[in-house]
């Protein structure tokens, strides 16, 4: 389908409107109704000759502001508006878009007033005179694909399809934009937040240090001491880089429990270390971990979290280690629990 003008496309909706009532006579003389001016109208003659008629007073206003200027331009006018309105109507029914059908009469198109007086002016263009009589004898019938042109705003199936497909693909390019985005935060957000957890953790149990003063152990930062000897109650050993309880561990600390519940008042300190290997800062984590790890079992068995403090002191404290043996480095994975 080509592409039409504006007056093409006036004329095709004048088709397709009439089409559209009921009963309404879908000929060459309704079609242009409303194409030419109310002074002007096209009458034709037995002898299959057009005339232009042109209502007197209007001939003269024009003669008279114009002068033959102003007359002969108002004939180009006219003659290459009907040139392309039979050029239109030919090109549909060549294409499938528009039907023209039956027989009839009609003997001027346009608006004509019997009491008013015009002059004629013949169509000198044999060709257009020939079409004009051809097409004022049929009746039209747009078809359901010139129907459904217009109503698609004068585009094709193929170009529907086209613009349909084009919008899928620029959605599905806003979707893989989108989508980039997403994982892209996703993947920053996976790769921050165990630094910021981790950071979290070290400034919300920040290693405490531990200083032996004539026996006695104190904890710096909250003034608590125990008023015992320096050495654990007991102590709890994990594997390596883990902060889980064995089945050995939480026999000893049932064991714990059992005292503990025989002396409500005492408090309770859970102090966690570490081997030297791995990174320092890790380490700090790891022995936070494995001194809430016996903190959880504690409170778990009905151990009033208030008694418990807890503290990781990282690397920082080590017991006899001999590097390069397992036994040694081992004794360093642990939690120690002081009772006071």
């Amino acid at each position: 389908m080509r592409e039409f003008s504006s007056f093409e496309k006036e004329i095709i909706e004048n088709i397709i409107e009439i089409d559209n009532k009921k009963g309404s006579l879908n000929v060459l003389e309704n079609i242009l109704e409303d194409v030419f001016l109310p002074h002007v109208y096209i009458q034709f003659t037995p002898k299959k000759d057009c005339l232009l008629k042109i209502e007197n007073k209007y001939f003269e206003k024009l003669s008279s502001n114009y002068g033959p200027i102003g007359i002969a331009s108002l004939l180009k006018d006219i003659t290459e508006k009907l040139i392309l309105i039979v050029s239109l109507i030919d090109y549909l029914s060549n294409n499938s878009y528009l039907i023209l059908y039956d027989d009839i009469n009609f003997d001027h198109i346009g608006n004509r007033i019997v009491d008013l007086d015009y002059i004629e002016h013949p169509i000198k263009d044999r060709d257009l005179k020939i079409s004009l009589h051809l097409l004022n004898r049929k009746k039209f019938k747009p078809t359901e694909m010139l129907h459904s042109y217009v109503k698609n705003g004068y585009k094709t199936t193929e170009q529907l399809k086209k613009e349909l497909e084009e919008e899928k693909q620029q959605l599905k390019i806003i979707r893989n934009q989108k989508f980039t985005i997403i994982m892209t935060i996703i993947i920053a957000l996976g790769n921050i937040l165990p630094v910021i957890v981790d950071y979290i953790k070290l400034v919300d149990n920040k290693p405490q240090k531990i200083d032996l003063v004539n026996d006695k152990l104190f904890i710096e930062s909250n003034c608590n001491y125990i008023n015992e000897s320096n050495n654990p109650i007991t102590s709890i050993y994990f594997r390596y880089n883990d902060y889980n309880l064995t089945e050995f561990s939480k026999n000893k600390l049932n064991n714990l429990v059992l005292y503990l519940n025989k002396f409500p008042k005492e408090k309770i300190w859970i102090i966690g270390h570490t081997d030297y290997l791995g990174n320092s800062i890790y380490n700090d984590s790891l022995s936070i971990k494995r001194a809430k790890s016996v903190s959880n079992y504690l409170t778990k068995n009905n151990i009033n979290k208030q008694r418990i403090n807890i503290f990781g002191y990282g690397e920082n404290n080590p017991i006899n280690t001999i590097k390069g043996e397992e036994e040694s480095i081992g004794i360093n994975r642990r939690a120690d629990i002081y009772v006071k």
